[in-house]
This record gives C-alpha cells, sequence and structure tokens, in this order.
C-alpha cells in the first residue's frame, strides 16, 4: 500500500534561542514568537496556503542546562524531560485495563450469553480495541510531545469543541472509574469478614494511590510493573488451574471436557427470547459489557509524551499491550465456560468479593482451602493498582485541558515552585549523581506534579459511599459510575474521528508532490502507518457508535408494556421458575429500569451539550483544508518537554485564536 505523507509550504525554519518571557496566560516558559511567512505554492490546494495558517513561531531552545537556570524563576508548571521506559508503560497500562472485570465481571458475563456467547462477545470487542490503539498511536508516534496530548490532538484535527467535550467526559469516566476500583478494594475486604472497618481501608487505598501518584512517574512505572505482572501470574494461575480441573486433575473430579458446552448449552437466549434472534441479542449485551473491559487500551497514548523514544516505540507498545490484555481475556473466558455451566446460580451472586468469581467457586468445591483467600487478596491488589493507573490518567487529562485553555489555568501549575536540577559539568559534559548543592537530585522523580492531581484526588472521596453500601449515597453513586462504559466509548468515537480527518488531510498532501518539503515527512509516515488503514478506523468507528446506540436497548423492552408482552411466554430455562418475564424482572426490576436506560444513554446528550455550548461561545469553524501537517520539530510541542532542542510552536486553529 503506497503510503500517504504529510507535507508543508515552508521552507525548514532555523532554530532560535530567545529569552524566556513571562506571561499572564500561565505559558510562561515560551519564548516570544518569531512570525515567518512563506509563498503558497501553486499546486496547493484551497487553505494550505493560508497566511494565517502558514506562520510558524519559533520556539526557545529548552535544553537541560537551561533547566536549571529556569528552575530558579517562578515558573511554578516547568515540566522535566520524559522519563517513562518501555516496559514501564506497558506495565502501566496492563495494570490500568486489567482490574477486577478479567475475575469478576466475566462471570457475571457467563451467566448472560453462555460459553460461546461471551467468547464471541469478547473477541468482537477485541478487534475494535485494536483498531483504536493501532489509530492513535500512528498518530501520537507522529507527534509524542503535542501540547495536550491526545487532546491537543482531537483540539487541532477535529474542533476544540470535540476536544473539549470528550475531554471532560473522559475525566469524568476516568476519576469515576478510580473511585469504583476503590470501592471495588474495599468491598473485597468483606471475604475476611472485616465490613466494619471499610472507612478505614478507604482512607488507606485513597491515601496510598494518590502517594503513588505524586511520587513520580519512575516510582509509578516501578511499583506498576510489580503489580502487572502479578496480575498476569494470577490469570495464568487461574487458567492453569481451570484445565488441570477440566481434564480431571483434582482429585476426585472427573474429566469435564466440553461437557458444559452442550448441556446446558454454548449459548443462552437472552431475556428468554427465543431462537437466533435471544442468541445474537445476548452477544450484543455481552459487546457492551466487554466494552468496559478494554476501555485503557489506550493509556500508553495518554502518557506518550511522558515515555523516552515514543516516537519509535509508541506503536510496538500499544501492540504488546492490547496482545497482553487480550490473550488474558480470552483465555481466562474459554476456560471458565469449560468448567462451570452457565446456569449455575452460585455465578448470580452480587458482590465483588471472590465468593462471585467462577474460579473461585470452582476452587472451592474442590475443597482447596486457602486458595481462595489467597485470590482474593490478588483481586484487592488488581482493583487497587488499577485504580492508581485510572488516577494518573484522570491527571493527565485535566492536565492537558488546563494547557489548552479548557479548564482553570492552575491546574497545570506545579505544586513545586523550585525543583531541584540535575548539574552538568561545563567541561566534562557529564552529570553529576547529586546537584550542585549536593542534595539528591529529584529531577528523576519529579513529572507532571501539578493541580490537576489533588483535584481529580478530590473526587475519590465518594467512594466512602461504600461504608454503607444500602444507603441513597451508594446507590447514587453507582448511577453516575454506571456510565463510565458509554463515556469510553464517545471518547474512542472522538478519537477515532480524529484519525479519520488527520489520514484523509495525509492523503490530500500527496496528491501535491510539487510542494516543498514533503519527503522527509512521507518517509516517517510511511514507516507508521498501519496496514489496512483507514477501514479499520472507519471499522472502529462504526462499530462504537453501534454500541453506542444500541447500548440500552434491553432496558428500554423491559420497560415498555410491547416489551413485556413480546417476552412473556414461558421459557424453558431451568434457571427461571416463572418462564421469561421473570427472566427480564430478575435482570431489570421494576425500580431500576429507568435509571439503567438514563445511565446508558445520558452521556451522549452531555457530550452534545458540551460541543454545541463550547462551539456557540467559542465560535471556532474548523475547515477540512484549513489545518497544516508538520514535523515532529514543528508541531505544538507540550511546554518544559526537552526532548526536542528544535522544536518550534506553529500557531494553529483553535490553540491561539486571534
Amino acid at each position: 500500500m503506497d503510503s500517504p505523507g504529510p507535507v508543508s509550504a515552508l521552507s525548514s525554519p532555523t532554530s532560535q534561542t530567545k529569552t524566556l518571557r513571562n506571561s499572564t496566560h500561565g505559558d510562561s516558559h515560551f519564548p516570544d514568537d518569531l512570525d515567518t511567512k512563506q509563498p503558497t505554492s501553486a499546486s496547493s490546494p484551497q487553505g494550505l496556503g493560508d497566511d494565517n495558517s502558514q506562520r510558524v513561531f519559533h520556539k526557545q531552545t529548552l535544553v537541560y542546562e537551561q533547566l536549571e537556570a529556569v528552575a530558579g524563576t517562578s515558573q511554578k508548571h516547568l515540566i522535566v524531560p520524559p522519563q517513562l521506559s518501555m516496559g514501564a508503560v506497558i506495565a502501566i497500562s496492563i495494570s490500568g485495563v486489567i482490574g477486577t472485570g478479567l475475575f469478576l465481571g466475566t462471570s457475571d458475563a457467563l451467566w448472560h450469553s453462555g460459553p460461546a456467547g461471551i467468547l464471541v462477545g469478547y473477541t468482537i470487542m477485541g478487534t475494535i480495541s485494536y483498531c483504536v490503539v493501532v489509530s492513535l498511536a500512528e498518530m501520537a508516534a507522529y507527534y509524542p510531545h503535542i501540547k495536550g496530548g491526545i487532546v491537543g490532538l482531537i483540539h487541532c484535527y477535529a474542533h476544540p469543541a470535540v476536544a473539549f467535550g470528550s475531554a471532560w467526559l473522559s475525566w469524568y469516566q476516568w476519576t469515576f472509574t478510580y473511585t469504583s476500583h476503590i470501592t471495588d478494594a474495599v468491598i473485597a475486604m468483606g471475604f475476611y469478614n472485616l465490613e466494619r472497618f471499610n472507612a478505614l481501608w478507604v482512607t488507606i487505598f485513597l491515601l496510598a494511590a494518590v502517594i503513588v501518584n505524586y511520587a513520580g512517574s519512575r516510582f509509578m512505572g516501578n511499583v506498576q510493573i510489580c503489580f502487572a505482572t502479578l496480575k498476569v501470574i494470577t490469570a495464568t494461575g487461574l487458567v492453569l488451574f481451570g484445565l488441570i480441573f477440566d481434564l480431571g486433575g483434582v482429585s476426585g473430579q472427573e474429566r469435564i471436557g466440553f461437557r458444559y458446552w452442550s448441556k446446558p448449552g454454548a449459548s443462552t437466549q437472552y431475556l428468554g427470547i427465543p431462537g437466533g434472534a435471544g442468541r445474537f441479542l445476548g452477544i450484543l449485551q455481552i459487546t457492551m459489557q466487554a466494552a468496559f473491559s478494554f476501555l485503557g487500551c489506550e493509556l500508553p497514548i495518554i502518557v506518550a509524551g511522558d515515555m523516552k523514544d515514543a516516537s519509535k516505540k509508541l506503536p510496538q507498545v500499544v501492540k504488546l499491550v492490547w496482545s497482553c490484555v487480550f490473550l488474558c481475556y480470552f483465555f481466562t473466558i474459554f476456560v471458565m465456560g469449560m468448567i462451570i455451566p452457565y446456569n449455575d446460580d452460585a455465578l448470580r451472586l452480587e458482590n465483588t468479593t471472590a465468593d462471585s468469581s467462577a474460579f473461585v467457586i470452582v476452587i472451592q468445591r474442590a475443597g482447596i482451602k486457602a486458595l481462595p483467600g489467597i485470590v482474593n487478596a490478588s483481586f484487592i491488589i488488581s482493583a487497587w493498582s488499577a485504580a492508581t493507573v485510572d488516577l494518573l490518567a484522570a491527571n493527565r487529562y485535566l492536565y492537558f485541558l488546563a494547557c489548552l485553555r479548557h479548564a482553570p489555568a492552575f491546574c497545570k501549575h506545579r505544586l513545586d515552585k523550585k525543583p531541584t536540577l540535575k548539574w552538568k559539568d561545563p567541561a566534562s559534559g557529564d552529570r553529576d549523581p547529586k546537584s550542585r548543592d549536593n542534595k539528591k537530585s529529584r529531577m528523576d522523580v519529579l513529572l507532571r506534579n501539578t493541580w490537576s492531581l489533588p483535584v481529580s484526588s478530590l473526587i475519590g472521596l465518594l467512594a466512602y459511599t461504600s461504608t454503607n453500601p444500602r444507603g441513597y449515597a451508594a446507590k447514587a453513586f453507582s448511577w453516575i459510575s454506571g456510565g463510565s462504559s458509554a463515556t469510553g466509548l464517545l471518547s474512542w468515537v472522538a478519537m477515532l474521528y480524529t484519525y479519520i480527518r488527520w489520514h484523509y488531510r495525509t492523503k490530500v498532501y500527496q496528491k501535491f508532490p510539487d510542494v516543498t518539503r514533503g519527503q522527509p515527512n512521507q518517509d516517517r509516515l510511511k514507516s507508521l502507518r498501519h496496514w489496512g488503514q483507514p477501514y479499520l478506523a472507519y471499522y472502529a468507528f462504526i462499530m462504537c457508535a453501534l454500541i453506542l446506540l444500541f447500548s440500552g436497548w434491553a432496558s428500554l423492552v423491559a420497560g415498555t408494556a410491547e416489551g413485556k408482552i413480546m417476552i412473556a411466554e414461558e421459557g424453558d430455562d431451568g434457571r427461571h421458575t416463572h418462564g421469561n418475564l421473570t427472566a427480564m424482572v430478575e435482570e431489570f426490576p421494576p425500580n431500576t429500569v429507568v435509571s439503567t436506560f438514563i445511565t446508558a444513554y445520558i452521556p451522549i446528550p452531555i457530550f452534545l451539550l458540551l460541543v454545541f455550548g463550547y462551539n456557540l461561545i467559542d465560535k471556532t469553524l474548523v475547515d477540512i483544508y484549513g489545518f497544516e501537517l508538520h514535523s515532529e520539530r514543528e508541531i505544538f510541542v507540550d511546554q518544559g518537554i526537552a526532548g526536542d532542542p528544535e522544536a518550534v510552536d506553529p500557531q494553529s486553529p483553535g490553540f491561539k485564536r486571534e
């Protein structure tokens, strides 16, 4: 496949150093701007040669030696260079995606769709998530240090209003997912009959998550390497135990094989709806549930600006993360469907302790007494480690919003006003392990400790509602956090829309080969372009939109008289004593039908309100031809990143509108 490449009508700018200037807008370490205009190529399409879109501003040459000089000034949001290794980014991402859903949520999914239905549903969602991450990695690897991260890409290549709406919903998603994981960890402590100390456990887990985030990216990476390894080992151990149990390797247990795939069957009739329609609707319902399990596979994109050599390693990282997550889910649900029938009543336990895990149910029936407690401990650690990564993502999104002036400016200001930076010997160029004042340097631990961290962590206080799970506050929190899946899918839709526009723009530039300075960028894109694009992005975009559209279909059917008549006939499913109508009532109790329906769809009107409300106030129009493609040195480089000493800061629609 021929690879398109972006070109620019600009000649290569010369890097110049300017003195730092103070600014009341918070961009205090950006240099004075130098306006450079070039003539427009005769063959450029309309909009490519606009003077407004051709102005490039040279950025301060901000190298390591200059960081120390800046540290002594009043710059409150100076950002140190990227510090996360490839392994740390992989570990952080795996810890963020694999939480309690792998061990507990899959048991509920097995009840609803059967072993074949859950396998198909999770596989479909896995392919969608793969298309999402490879599309985003292509853009993020091309612009790893763009100002505002992934939000900056949406801001520039989709629309500022779309960036505003999707980023605030993403912040909502990650903050409430963070709180939900804390709540899951606390409730799991009930396995050890420690419910009376729930308030204490909430406090401990919240403080630990905040401390790990404040300690810096390197510490976060090291911690998550341990936890990600533990999660993968736990999943592998449970899969191996399941295979041994299925093959009759446990004392007193006969060989099962695929017996449960034939009786009670490979798939269920969802809500008792007969025939292929019931099986299809069961798979559809599980696909929507699986969406929440794969949300977070884009975490490498979110932290791309903190990753060393992101432009080369990011595509490989996202594929490794996705492969690990997908394989963990695939083999876990495959083995789970072999060792326990989908109509086992134990799968319906409505709690987040190990008692509701299909594997723990089988372990207890096998008479292994000590193992369930150990497995539950790993569930608690999984939930808490996922919460720390969720807080990291929420922190990043609020920081990105502040960088783009979509959030209060103080959210991008540093908590540490005068960070100590490593000193470089002017003669040898070597870096001393201690700073000039003979104190241990914090260069390697301070990374984006901005006010966005404490602001995001405040939402975690809602976890105290778990101390009284039957109270109104707990019900309200459950209702509010229930929309996380829909908000995550909306974020994916916005990101995919951005990629489709960006990909189209590269095609436009490819049609004008006589425009100067195009070849270097085309070569760079050729090395990053994934096979099958943009059709992978089209597939993911359409599927995410369809899942959002049908996410509340079951509650709608359950809440209407026509729906009740449609499924009120007697069924032959032994799980329900009074036919299909009982199945529907068990799934959607009458007092929760309305709230379930609203939870499924409320993020969509909120997103539209944010987008159109922003656009009405800002009145920014973005044409498909109205943006330029630049090399990494020319794009909106994240302030304070010292990885590119010759980076420049171009003016683009939406960043500095005059």
